[in-house]
């Protein structure tokens, strides 16, 4: 996982040309953390993507 303030696409478009497996983007605000949705979809990209 990294972080950063604001996903753009030029993010999406390097993590795909340079990560050779999954990889999920997900905006967090920082000043809530993670919060049930951002979990639901971690849950949902993971349910997704097993091997």
């Amino acid at each position: 996982m990294g972080d950063s303030d604001e996903i753009q696409p030029r993010d999406t478009a390097w993590i795909a040309a340079h990560h050779p497996a999954p990889a999920l983007t997900l905006t967090v605000d920082h000043r809530y953390g993670l919060r049930p949705g951002d979990f639901a979809a971690l849950a949902d990209w993971a349910e997704r993507n097993r091997s």
